[in-house]
């Protein structure tokens, strides 16, 4: 009996060295996740970004609602695989007002210090024109919540203008 038991017993440690490390590279993997904006924009929207060689956050919404502002600096060769993925449109003369319509609704949102923030970084007349493209996705229907992506393809930027309502 008592050899049984010695047997059980270290079947129990190992399970439980086993459940130990099995924890500790979830959390790894959770904490590395977590931290790179690239898989954030794949987990809560559904697209896929090769890694840019530059990422800038201007500002970002601390708890639940808020509003996100990111640039994503890209070389040539990763900014046209980005432009080439089927959800991104090109801004032309039918979509342009529509685009127009979304960065100006998320300036809206801003409070004053992000306002300026905005301004520091980007012209609207700059980065909506025909030669650029857009990715959008509305998360709810009937909220203001919302990213647009617009892609700037004369300085090979991203710009995530991302409001949570």
């Amino acid at each position: 009996m008592k050899e049984a038991n010695k047997y059980l017993m270290a079947d129990i440690k190992n399970g439980i060295i086993v459940a130990i490390v099995f924890f500790i590279v979830f959390l790894l993997f959770v904490f590395i996740v977590s931290a790179n904006p690239r898989f954030a924009v794949f987990i809560n929207h559904g697209i896929y970004l090769p890694k840019p060689e530059t990422m800038t956050s201007v500002y970002n919404y601390a708890f639940r609602k808020g509003e996100d502002l990111d640039i994503w600096t890209y070389s040539e060769k990763n900014f046209n695989k980005v432009i080439s993925k089927k959800y991104f449109y090109q801004i032309n003369s039918n979509n342009m007002e529509d685009v127009n319509e979304k960065v100006v609704n998320y300036y809206k949102e801003l409070d004053e210090s992000e306002k300026k923030l905005f301004a520091k970084n980007i012209d609207i007349n700059k980065i909506i024109n025909a030669n650029n493209y857009y990715f959008l996705k509305e998360t709810k229907k009937d909220s203001r919540t919302f990213l647009i992506i617009i892609a700037d393809c004369s300085s090979r930027k991203l710009y995530f203008f991302n409001v949570v309502d």
